[in-house]
């Protein structure tokens, strides 16, 4: 039954050209690092490939010959197939290693969440059956796991405050029992801010955010237009890098993409395109661009109020065309196709 499934989030899957794979999961507070080999998966009494073997390999084939650009919402998304064919067989395992926790909300800190009690698997075929199989442990690979990234010296320049994470409790999602990556965190006083985790390999986009995040409020803009502001970049522990940003937290109802379900009055979403419209253009006064438009870059707020997010630039298929990244044409492009999500004239 799906009640009996215990609630988990996948917080990483690393792949490479070989068949070698691993997992890393999150359930009810603990951490589940599975290593993944296509050798493990033979059944050493086949004389052939087992059918668990040649099901890994499909799988995993799927994965890494994806073309993203043909994406079809009708057929089943590799990734999550993985890792449902990978996470079932630990249903046990978890509720025996993770025994749901009481229905009183658990305070955790950032540093907690990103450091939580770790147990390795790999999964192998014993007796005929996937079957996970604990592993001696290596604290290794943990260590990419928290975000991290040096800090552009325009961050440090700027005089940013800096946050630890053990001083920043996560918002407790009970729906997951805290297995959800944090967003929203509380600093002193309860202060609400959201956390933009820096993703490894990519510090451009979270270096172009940062840029663009200190010249709106140099040039008064962060008072004249609805965006976040930057509040500050948490540290990682003992090291020089840095883990995220503390942006303004907005009190959302949906992203503009999603709050189309809501069926909003025509009236509403002509306001919603204007004031878009309207920040632009004092973006662009200010020799600013927006970068990778599209609805789900919008929030609207508890007031009904559009709030321009996320100036990582780059850009999404099907709203902005790759030679526009990054563009004042390409921010217009997304503007279209934002009006004709808004279906409004």
């Amino acid at each position: 039954m799906e009640d009996d499934i215990p609630r988990y989030a996948v917080v990483d899957f690393a792949f490479g050209d070989t068949s070698d794979a691993q997992l890393t999961v999150i359930c009810r507070t603990k951490r589940f690092y599975i290593t993944l080999s296509a050798l493990n998966l033979h059944d050493p009494e086949d004389t052939e490939d087992s059918k668990y073997e040649q099901e890994y390999q499909q799988l995993l084939h799927a994965i890494q010959f994806e073309d993203q650009t043909k994406f079809n919402p009708d057929e089943p998304d590799p990734v999550e197939s993985m890792i449902h064919w990978v996470v079932t067989p630990f249903f046990p395992v978890f509720r025996a290693l993770a025994p749901q926790l009481s229905s009183t909300p658990q305070m955790q800190t950032l540093h907690e969440f990103f450091n939580p009690p770790t147990f390795f698997f790999t999964l192998k075929v014993v007796k005929g059956t996937l079957s996970p199989v604990s592993t001696p442990e290596n604290s290794q690979p943990l260590e990419f796991l928290p975000p991290s990234m040096e800090p552009p010296l325009v961050l440090l320049d700027a005089g940013v405050p800096i946050f630890n994470p053990s001083s920043l409790n996560v918002d407790w999602d009970p729906e997951s029992e805290g297995a959800q990556f944090p967003t929203k965190v509380f600093g002193d006083k309860l202060m609400p801010y959201f956390f933009k985790a820096t993703v490894h390999g990519n510090s451009a986009a979270i270096e172009r955010e940062i840029e663009i995040l200190l010249r709106l409020e140099r040039v008064g803009l962060t008072t004249k237009i609805r965006v976040p502001r930057l509040c500050g970049f948490v540290q990682v522990d003992g090291r020089n890098t840095i883990m995220g940003l503390l942006l303004s937290y907005v009190e959302r109802q949906h992203t503009l993409e999603g709050i189309l379900l809501d069926k909003p009055e025509v009236a509403l979403r002509k306001k919603w395109f204007r004031d878009i419209e309207h920040m632009l253009k004092l973006l662009y006064e200010a020799d600013i661009v927006w970068g990778d438009a599209k609805a789900d870059n919008i929030l609207i707020d508890v007031e009904n109020e559009a709030w321009i997010i996320d100036f990582g630039g780059s850009y999404t298929f099907g709203w902005v065309d790759e030679d526009n990244m990054n563009t004042v044409e390409g921010d217009l492009q997304g503007l279209q196709r934002i009006k004709e999500h808004l279906q409004i004239e």
